[in-house]
């Protein structure tokens, strides 16, 4: 289990958007799941066209990964139809986003919920949307991201233990991972 706190203190993209900056993150690597909990500074319910996203990357041990990348990319959107459970869920990889090892629709256990009186949002990941050729993960190591789309469409990202929060977009090669965990 990683606890981790802290997030990228006061500084914010867009201090106007600064709700989603994270605080306080919690994963857990079990035999059956990568649980990730997302403490944010403040959670609200998305209104008109704004969206939330918690994304980010599990890079796993070289067994797990997906063909000719490194990592795994998850992403997972809340709007005004679907607060509380997660919409648009998917596990892919994380070079040309086009392999979709798990989503949704149609992956039992892959699942988001948003808490809006805690302030968190926790993701589960069944550990067979980490694997290519039925290769288990062994070990893995989490990054997290968090981006509110208000209703102008400009994304804001904020990513936890960042020296220095981003806008524009999040990338494999500069994201900061959690140690490996193990399984069990």
């Amino acid at each position: 289990m990683f606890r981790g706190g802290g997030g990228s203190g006061a500084e914010s993209p867009a201090p106007g958007h600064s709700a989603l900056d994270i605080r306080h993150v919690i994963v857990r690597h079990t035999d059956h799941f990568v649980s990730i909990r997302v403490i944010v500074e403040t959670l609200t319910r998305p209104r008109g066209s704004e969206t939330f996203f918690l994304d980010g990357f599990v890079k796993p041990n070289l067994r797990a990964r997906p063909w000719e990348s490194t990592a795994w990319t998850w992403e997972v959107e809340f709007d005004k139809t679907k607060p509380r459970v997660g919409d648009r869920i998917f596990i892919m990889d994380s070079t040309h986003q086009e392999s979709i090892s798990c989503d949704g629709w149609r992956t039992p256990g892959l699942q988001a919920r948003a808490n809006y009186d805690r302030d968190r949002i926790t993701m589960l990941i069944p550990r067979r949307c980490l694997t290519e050729a039925n290769a288990l993960p062994k070990w893995v190591q989490v990054s997290t991201f968090a981006s509110h789309v208000p209703k102008r469409r400009t994304y804001y990202f904020d990513q936890f233990n960042a020296p220095i929060p981003s806008s524009g977009s999040y990338y494999l090669q500069g994201s900061y991972f959690t140690p490996r965990l193990y399984a069990g």
